[in-house]
């Protein structure tokens, strides 16, 4: 009698390789690269030395939020209730 296998878990990877990384920018591996100090300059996770120099994607993920206005810069303060009700004339 054969043993039965328990079915593998689908898993997405949280750390992705630069072919990945690249993919989710819009880019080939090679534009990426050529454009790394750019993209490092203009705030881009680093690869993390941990995990084989890959990144985490939500990492990238949230530069990409911050970068198009979806997610707010960390260490920004953010206008409290007041101050918002106020630049909107409700005050």
């Amino acid at each position: 009698m054969s043993e039965r296998r328990k079915p593998r878990p689908t898993v997405t990877p949280r750390i992705w390789t630069e072919e990945q990384v690249a993919w989710r920018l819009g880019m080939s591996v090679e534009t990426m690269r050529r454009r790394m100090a750019e993209l490092k300059r203009q705030g881009m996770p680093e690869p993390d030395p941990l995990f084989l120099d890959r990144w985490d994607i939500n990492a990238v993920e949230h530069w990409l939020d911050v970068r198009a206005g979806l997610a707010p810069v960390a260490g920004a303060a953010q206008a409290s209730d007041y101050e918002r009700a106020l630049q909107n004339g409700e005050i």
